[in-house]
């Protein structure tokens, strides 16, 4: 684990087309475990705003929906900030979706990004390569949370990892996280060769369970039933290594199904 820093920074981001109090109250379940200030950004299509007619038209719409835009915003996030007694700055942006979350990422520099699911598309910005372009972009933690199954700021957080275990966590947070973790965790590991489901002993004097869970087409499916039988709302997982071309976590190439399937918000690791 690395050491802890007193501020974390937290960029969430949304498209405003779903209720914010899922993935909010996530993020600031996050802030209040490990120290973060959150960001909230959000960006909008020029398409999206006005039909130009003549650059003068173009100018006073873009200038109404700014005002608009940021009224939307506030009132969004007072009520779930004030409930919890959090600062919440927010911005957005104008113009190209992917251009200007990579300019906010620059800009924000955040630690952990936060965003959230749809029930078939699981980002709810710009469709399903948004997970990946996020993780290309920002070598941070990104964690992506769950619509239903929710973390709630001030309880502690019902955990699991896959072939990891809290020791090797690449998480510059992973000590003030693993503070607010319901002991013991779970840890689900998916194997190549053949081993039925098996609870093992206790392990690293009880801080964790091992499952094993044998690779199969439908291993995720399998994963999901007993993260929600375990009432898990957190799991964490590797990247890929892009040098190697390992997969760590064995979810690849179909990482944005299996993170659509896993009924539970999760947390990717630093790159």
């Amino acid at each position: 684990m690395k050491t802890n820093k007193n501020n974390y920074k937290i960029l969430v981001l949304s498209d405003l087309k779903d209720p914010l109090m899922p993935v909010l109250k996530s993020a600031i379940s996050l802030s209040k475990m490990i120290g973060g200030n959150i960001d909230f950004f959000h960006v909008k299509k020029p398409t999206d705003i006005v039909e130009i007619d003549n650059q003068l038209t173009a100018i006073r719409g873009i200038n109404h929906v700014h005002n608009t835009i940021d009224k939307k915003i506030r009132d969004q996030i007072r009520p779930i900030a004030d409930e919890y007694g959090v600062a919440i700055a927010h911005h957005f942006a104008i113009g190209n979706v992917r251009d200007q979350i990579s300019k906010a990422i620059d800009a924000f520099g955040p630690d952990i990004i936060v965003l959230g699911k749809k029930k078939r598309k699981p980002i709810s910005i710009i469709g399903d390569s948004i997970i990946q372009f996020v993780l290309n972009k920002c070598q941070c933690a990104v964690m992506i949370a769950d619509n239903h199954n929710v973390l709630e700021p001030n309880k502690t957080v019902s955990f699991a990892t896959i072939n990891k275990v809290s020791d090797t966590f690449d998480l510059e947070f992973a000590d003030a996280l693993m503070k607010h973790v319901q002991q013991p965790y779970r840890s689900y590991k998916l194997v190549k060769k053949h081993a039925p489901l098996n609870v093992l002993e206790d392990g690293n004097d009880g801080r964790y369970i091992d499952y094993i869970f044998e690779q199969a087409d439908n291993s995720i499916k399998n994963m999901s039933r007993y993260l929600s039988k375990s009432n898990v709302n957190l799991l964490y997982m590797d990247r890929p290594n892009k040098k190697t071309k390992e997969k760590p976590n064995m979810l690849e190439p179909n990482l944005i199904e299996a993170i659509n399937d896993l009924k539970t918000s999760l947390i990717v690791a630093n790159g």
